[in-house]
């Protein structure tokens, strides 16, 4: 449950962020979206979306993926991505 508050700030950090430099087209903005969109809902759902088996992308996944990969790359998506950006 921390987690998920702790990200959800870090999330709304980076939205504030992004709002206060004001250029949709920014490349900062981008990344936040971006990792937002997709490292929420890996520290979030993460046995959901570990569980997602079957062709995907005309490739076939054929063993569930652990909770704790999930999280982990949520982290890493929502964390370093926009500060990449952020740091360029």
């Amino acid at each position: 449950m921390i987690s998920k508050l702790i990200s959800l700030l870090i999330a709304a950090v980076y939205i504030t962020i992004a709002v206060l430099r004001g250029d949709p087209d920014d490349p900062f903005t981008r990344m936040v979206i971006f990792g937002i969109m997709f490292g929420l809902p890996c520290i979030w759902f993460p046995d959901t979306l570990g569980s997602i088996v079957g062709l995907v992308r005309l490739q076939l996944i054929d063993q569930e993926t652990p909770a704790c990969i999930m999280r982990f790359f949520g982290w890493l998506i929502l964390i370093f991505l926009p500060l990449l950006m952020f740091a360029i």
